[in-house]
Parts: structure tokens; sequence; C-alpha cells
């Protein structure tokens, strides 16, 4: 009975919630807003909407959180519908890898592959290296044009050629 009331008066201040805040936090009375239920108070936080049970449990007053059950469902069911678009999403993906066909209603981006991947042939692969070949000797040639040329040895000046 004492659940009963409390949600119903949990779900009774969580549609005045909005009215509330509607008021602004900063109206002169307060953060808090308290109602009288069976055996205590139910305490909305006008900042945060959130609402709380509060009750004198022996020779104190204590608050507990009043779960929200109507937002969780939401939540719940938004997310088991976007697990389940993503896991029709993968199945298509990965029936379309399998068949090599391109799927029909594709969301994927452009320039993604269509079908399997095709290794390159031996004449691409060929023409590759000669390409990296080319541009290693390019670079060699160029290195080598800014070293300076090596210091040749001068014959020894001086007098006599005989120690």
């Amino acid at each position: 009975m004492l659940m009963r009331l409390a949600l119903a008066a949990a779900c009774w201040c969580a549609t005045l919630a909005g009215a509330v805040q509607a008021q602004g936090p900063d109206d002169g009375r307060g953060r808090f807003s308290l109602s009288p239920v069976d055996d205590g108070f139910i305490r909305l936080d006008k900042e945060t909407g959130a609402v709380a049970m509060c009750a004198r449990k022996a020779a104190e007053w204590v608050c507990e959180a009043v779960a929200d059950k109507t937002q969780a469902a939401s939540e719940k069911s938004k997310l088991e519908t976007e697990n389940q678009v993503l896991k029709d999403r993968v199945k298509s993906l990965e029936e379309s890898l399998e068949t090599g066909k391109p799927q029909a209603n594709s969301d994927a981006p452009a320039g993604t592959p269509s079908g399997k991947m095709q290794l390159p042939t031996e004449e691409e692969v060929d023409k590759a290296l000669d390409y990296v070949e080319r541009m290693f000797k390019k670079f060699r040639d160029r290195v080598q044009k800014l070293e300076p040329a090596p210091a040749t040895p001068s014959p020894p000046s001086g007098g006599s050629g005989a120690l």
C-alpha cells in the first residue's frame, strides 16, 4: 500500500516538475519541494527533477531515491531498437561480402569496395616496383648533388722533396 502511494506521489511530482522548472530554481522558495504522503514526504529537487521518498527510520529522517520506471523503460526500448537495426546492418554487410554482390540499398560511403577484393596481378606488382625503383634512383641522385665533393689531397708544399 505504501509503495503504491509512493509511486503515485512520485508520478504526480514528476508531472509537476515541468511547472516547477518553469518557475526556475531561483524563485525564492529553495531548491527542494516537499509534499506530505503517508509515513513521510516526497522530496522534489527543483534543479535536477530527482524525486526521493523521505521517511522517519529509527531516530532520523532518511530520503531514498524513487526510481523513474517510465524513463528506464523508454531508454531500454530505444536501445533494443537500435541494437536490432545494427544487427540487421551487420548481417546485410556479411551477406554482401559472401556473395560478392553490392547491396541493393547500400548505406555504405562512397569509395568502399562493392565486391570481393582482388589481389594485384604480376604485371601490376612489377609496374609498382619499377616505379619505386625509379623514385629511389632519383632520390639518390638528388642526395649526391647536395653532398660536397670530396677534397683532393694537394701535394705537400715546401723546400726539398726528401726527408
